[in-house]
This record gives C-alpha cells, sequence and structure tokens, in this order.
C-alpha cells in the first residue's frame, strides 16, 4: 500500500533502515531464484569472516534487517544482521526452499536468539496504569495473553524462549512493568538495572 502511494510520499513518514539500501535489493534477488550468498560478516566486537547462505526469509525489527538461512556447514537456522554485512553477492548455486516451512511460525517459536539455545519458558508480567493498555494493543509477543486484571494493572503470560531480545523489550518498558515468574528473569533484569545505576552514581 506505501508503495502504491508515490503522491503521498511527503506525507508518510516511515523509519529510515541503513542497511537496506545497500543490501536488501541483492538478498530478495537471492530469495526469489533459491539462490545461496556469498556474504562477508562481521559481527560487533569479532573479525570479519566469510560465509555461503542458503536465505529462508527476511525479518524488519527495531529499524534493524535480518537474513535468516542456514549456512553451507551448519544444519541450524541463524541470523545476520544487514548492517553487519560488509559484502553480499549472489552465486550461481541453487538450493531447494522447504514447502512446508514458515516464517511466522518459525519466529514465534525462536525469535531473533534462536542460537542462544533457551528453552521454552513460561513468562508472566505485570503492567501498570497505561501500559497495560499499550501491551493490548502492541503485544510484546504472540503468544502474549492477559491472564488476570485488577484495578490499575494487568497481568499477561507468554510462552516462548525469553532471548535478550525480549529481555531488552521488558527493560524498554521500565518502571511500568514487573516479571512476576520466572525468578531468574527478575533478577536478570535488576542486575541490569543496577549496573545502569552505577553508571549515574558517580
Amino acid at each position: 500500500m506505501l508503495a502504491e502511494s508515490r503522491e503521498l510520499n511527503e506525507r508518510i513518514i516511515t523509519e529510515e533502515i541503513p542497511s537496506a539500501d545497500r543490501w536488501l535489493h541483492p538478498i530478495l534477488s537471492a530469495l526469489r531464484e533459491n539462490q545461496r550468498l556469498q556474504i562477508s560478516y562481521r559481527p560487533f566486537g569479532r573479525e570479519a569472516f566469510s560465509l555461503f547462505l542458503s536465505p529462508d526469509f527476511v525479518q524488519m525489527s527495531d529499524r534493524r534487517l535480518y537474513v535468516f538461512g542456514l549456512r553451507e556447514d551448519e544444519a541450524t537456522l541463524k541470523a545476520y544482521a544487514l548492517d553487519r554485512v560488509q559484502a553480499c553477492e549472489p552465486t550461481e548455486e541453487t538450493f531447494v526452499f522447504p514447502e512446508t516451512f514458515s516464517a511466522g511460525e518459525y519466529l514465534q517459536q525462536h525469535g531473533i536468539g534462536q542460537y542462544e539455545a533457551i528453552p521454552e519458558s513460561e513468562v508472566v508480567v505485570r503492567a501498570y496504569g497505561l501500559m497495560a493498555d499499550r501491551l493490548r494493543t502492541l503485544p510484546l509477543h504472540p503468544s502474549q495473553q492477559e491472564t488476570k486484571t485488577d484495578t490499575g494493572w494487568a497481568e499477561f503470560t507468554f510462552t516462548l524462549r525469553p532471548t535478550s531480545r525480549f529481555l531488552g523489550e521488558l527493560l524498554a518498558c521500565g518502571v511500568y512493568v514487573k516479571v512476576l515468574s520466572p525468578r531468574w528473569i527478575g533478577q536478570r533484569l535488576k542486575e541490569t538495572a543496577d549496573k545502569i545505576a552505577e553508571y549515574y552514581n558517580k
């Protein structure tokens, strides 16, 4: 719909994704043709390395694009952020994309941090004030269900793999969300909040 509304170009503002201009076109071309990609990739804090990737799908999240796929020497799907790609070219080699694969179902089960090998857990959080309304209209995860409601707060239950990304989303809710269970998540968030407080107490 956005692409078809060119006459409203100056009246529809979307978030800029720097990596899209450079790498999205060759990746989408490889997706259409089921071509393997040759990528030079440099993770934060590490040296760059080369890989051959069979791309399965692309996800946009938090102003960042990810390509999910299988490396030639691995059997586990992984995500690669496009802003860390240094070079990307389709090869002449093709691969067979599994007809029964669903990117939506995969993300619901694993999320971006699938390689963190975190087991699935039931997470219960309590949201206060307007944050409860925000979570009702903008869920943090497809599994989110409102399981208890009272004056001024509501409890939401998630069934997911609590990756670092999910914990970051909880932290972004600030003082308006409290994790009730499991206890280790609350402890992890407390440690992070304490560390942040140290920065401002010096």
